[in-house]
């Protein structure tokens, strides 16, 4: 038996230790031929592939993509990248070049550099025969006027964006095209006084850490209250998503009573690379608690796929880990008290590779339909000022320039594209809030109210009136929702609803403060003695008799309850008897 289950563990393992052993002879041998890093690829679903549209010398370190009507490829360069130190380099390097497919045969052979001499570009988006450029300080638009492929019109069009961030990667960034007509911009959690130089009488606009948006004819700058890294994306219904390093996919909310984004995906939640760790989180001591091997680390070059040569993933978001050498995709999961997304596949990633000189940092649906990929191709792709000056000096940051490789992958499958959902569930409640009324928001309430960022914009919009409110709440209302609506009553005081459960009842006196009838403070006391209860009621009637009868709770903190009724008893107690009282319960409880 012994025997037995030895070798069942070195089967465990020995997949691992392959895995292991392949990933340090790529690693250690170097950059990979373009077909040779191809073949490497794995993908979570069978029938996929990947096809080179352009490699070096052609493309060289693409940073951002984007196609004209005539299905040409115009591609942001950043061979500058990184910049060690603070302020701006001496040199501009970065560049805007035009690849051209001469035979039509999806690879983009003929190099035309169309702008250069940008000092770190790394945005693009097409605009009346020309394009948008985002390069900080500025924003530039550019235009080829006659035809020899090269850009003669060149105007910055907005400037003042700040370049005193700790590194290239954190500036503005990701101009796309809204549903508003406006252009969107993420901040890259930097700040600035943005004015533009086409209209020097208007002041200049300030911001912090927040995203942008533009209009393109009169190029009018306002803020927004979100602030994304280097990714946005717009879905099928106009809703505006993006991201951050850590926060793979988050929804730019946008009612004011709500808050400004919510995260879709949790960011520490495992990934799957097929590549050891080299992230900087590893090398960072103070970090070291928190390491990001095998989590969202440089999540970034969001984009949505509303393609049709990936069947499957119609409606899918592409959130590119160039730190880690994948690229992952979620779906959008939504209901009416629920709002969160999904992976595409469990225990893998839509794209990984063993070769950690692939470097994939943006993402976008092309014209044709497939999803096209900016490999940077770099050795190390974490910027040096993030790392300890000894570790930074050791490392070849250079290894990779003049590499760079665009990948585009589709799908075999014949299969109808995926539908794409409706709106509905949580967003539309949200959106509903802004213009309902009193009647539609207690319906929503009911409905909804369960979900925090649904509450806030129902309490936003009722503002004062809450006691308009109070009639439409149907019998079903969550006690969330009523402690919250308790808060926002206390001024008015209006009367508990005789029809309300004790649950209900007791969460609405939990928000509105002061001491509830004699009566209700008993029912809450037997309630979080009650075993046959639910937790979340026991632990409601906890909060509120702990206010006024704590010593009676005392004895919720022991082994024999639930953990998590004792914690909920420690919480509410902590500051409501004597330490010692308290204390004298540590030696019977688990860790």
């Amino acid at each position: 038996m012994r025997g037995h289950h030895q070798s069942k563990g070195i089967w465990r393992i020995a997949p691992a230790l392959l895995l292991a052993c392949t990933c340090r002879v790529l690693f250690s041998a170097g950059p990979l031929s373009p077909e040779d890093s191809r073949k490497a690829f794995r993908f979570e679903s069978g029938d996929l592939l990947a096809e080179a549209a352009a490699v070096e010398p052609q493309v060289i370190d693409p940073v951002a993509l984007c196609f004209d009507p005539d299905g040409d490829l115009y591609v942001v360069e950043s061979p500058g990248y990184p910049h060690p130190g603070q302020g701006l380099p001496k040199t501009r390097q970065g560049r805007i070049i035009r690849l051209h497919d001469t035979n039509k045969d999806g690879r983009f052979e003929q190099r035309t550099v169309f702008a250069k001499d940008f000092i770190f570009p790394n945005g693009i988006l097409p605009w009346r025969c020309g394009f948008f450029v985002t390069a900080a300080p500025d924003i530039f638009y550019l235009k080829d006027t006659d035809g020899d492929g090269q850009a003669d019109l060149r105007q910055v069009v907005l400037t003042g964006f700040s370049t005193d961030s700790s590194s290239e990667q954190l500036r503005v960034a990701c101009p796309t095209l809204g549903p508003d007509g406006w252009i969107h911009l993420t901040s890259g959690l930097a700040g600035g006084k943005v004015t533009s130089p086409l209209h020097a009488g208007r002041p200049p606009v300030e911001m912090k850490r927040n995203d942008s948006r533009f209009h393109p004819e009169t190029f009018q700058f306002e803020t927004l209250p979100t602030a994304g890294q280097y990714g946005l994306a717009f879905d099928h219904h106009g809703r505006r998503f993006v991201n951050t390093n850590r926060n793979p996919l988050q929804w730019c909310i946008g009612n004011k009573g709500a808050p400004p984004v919510l995260d879709l995906a949790d960011g520490r939640s495992r990934t799957f690379p097929l590549s050891p760790d080299t992230t900087a989180a590893s090398f960072i001591s103070k970090l070291m608690n928190d390491l990001h091997a095998g989590t969202f680390s440089s999540a970034c070059g969001l984009a949505y796929y509303d393609g049709g040569k990936l069947p499957a993933y119609r409606g899918a978001f592409f959130i590119c880990e160039p730190a880690q050498n994948f690229i992952h995709s979620r779906f959008l999961r939504e209901t009416h008290n629920g709002f969160d997304s999904v992976r595409t596949a469990e225990g893998r990633e839509f794209m990984a590779s063993p070769d950690q000189w692939f470097r994939p940092v943006f993402a976008a649906t092309g014209p044709d339909g497939a999803l096209y990929v900016c490999d940077m191709y770099r050795k190390f792709i974490d910027h040096p000022n993030y790392l300890p000056k000894e570790t930074a000096a050791k490392m070849d940051f250079g290894a990779g320039r003049g590499m760079g490789r665009i990948w585009r992958i589709t799908s075999r499958s014949e299969r109808p594209p995926r539908t794409l959902p409706k709106l509905g569930g949580v967003s539309l409640a949200i959106d509903k809030a802004t213009s309902a009324t009193p009647q539609e928001l207690g319906r929503l309430a009911t409905r909804s109210g369960t979900h925090p960022a649904v509450r806030a914009a129902i309490l936003h919009a009722i503002g004062e009136r809450s006691n308009e409110l109070f009639p439409h709440l149907g019998a079903g209302i969550s006690p969330e929702f009523l402690e919250a609506l308790g808060r926002q009553s206390r001024e008015h005081k209006p009367p508990a609803n005789p029809r309300w459960t004790s649950s209900q009842r007791i969460a609405f006196h939990l928000g509105l403060g002061g001491k509830p009838p004699a009566e209700l403070l008993q029912q809450a006391r037997h309630r979080a003695m009650d075993h046959n209860l639910p937790e979340s009621e026991r632990i409601l009637g906890l909060r509120l008799a702990a206010a006024h009868m704590p010593a009676q709770l005392l004895p919720l903190v022991a082994p024999a309850e639930p953990n998590t009724i004792q914690v909920a008893a420690i919480r509410a107690l902590a500051l409501k008897i004597p330490p010692q009282q308290l204390l004298s319960r540590h030696p019977g409880l688990a860790p």
